[in-house]
Formats: structure tokens, C-alpha cells, sequence
């Protein structure tokens, strides 16, 4: 499988955003990698530059997660969601705010390479 797809991380920009960054460009199925440090930014890549993916960080985003999913869903419903929860309660609100896909905290690199490649079969067609 060749596709390619482009990620938006939406994530304070910390040492652990910038290794997620590092490690989704290793991936052979990902493209172009873009980071926002806040909504604002991230709602304005949405609106100008549709990603495949999102991975939203909840600690950043906890009470606005809904709010990129929508704008997300609304530009491109083709757009997948990932949210890294930090505690089962943002992970439940991230499945109820229509995330594709939710990893908890302490999740390894397989377990995202693997949602991402789950994801991203819809994504090519």
C-alpha cells in the first residue's frame, strides 16, 4: 500500500510533540507532518490545508476536542481523528465527541502506527 496521507498534531509544542513529530515522519504512509499549538491555529490548517489526519492531544484541547472533530468532519468527512487521552474520563469524552480513533496514555509507537494504518485504508479511497 503507497498512500500517503498528511498529519496536523495539534499539541503544545513540547519535547513529547516534537518526538511525535519525528516519529510519524519515519512512516513511510505519511507524507507531510504540520503542527498547531492551539485550536485557533489548528481550526485555520483545517479550514486552508485539510489533513488526513488529526492528532489532538487533550491536554491541550480538553474542552475544545469537540470543536476541531467538527470543523474537521465538516471540511472533509474523510478527515480521521485521533486523540491522545491522558485519563479514561477525556478518552470517553474523545469517543463521545466523535473521535475515529482514541489512545490512552502510555500507548506505544505500534499501537499509533497501527491506528494510523487502520484509518488510513478509508482515507485512500
Amino acid at each position: 500500500m503507497k498512500s500517503e496521507a498528511s498529519i496536523l498534531i495539534v499539541a503544545k509544542p513540547t519535547r513529547i510533540r516534537d518526538g511525535l513529530r519525528t516519529l510519524l515522519r519515519a512512516n513511510p504512509l505519511i507524507d507531510d507532518v504540520v503542527q498547531a499549538d492551539n485550536v485557533a491555529a489548528a481550526l485555520q490548517i483545517v479550514k486552508d490545508q485539510p489533513p488526513a489526519f488529526i492528532v489532538l492531544d487533550t491536554s491541550l484541547v480538553d474542552d475544545q476536542v469537540e470543536l476541531i472533530i467538527n470543523q474537521a468532519k465538516v471540511k472533509s468527512a474523510k478527515i480521521r481523528c485521533i486523540v491522545l487521552a491522558d485519563n479514561a474520563r477525556r478518552q470517553q469524552l474523545a469517543w463521545t465527541n466523535g473521535a475515529d480513533e482514541v489512545l490512552l496514555a502510555g500507548f506505544s509507537t505500534a499501537n499509533l502506527f497501527a491506528a494510523i494504518e487502520k484509518l488510513l485504508v478509508p482515507c485512500s479511497s
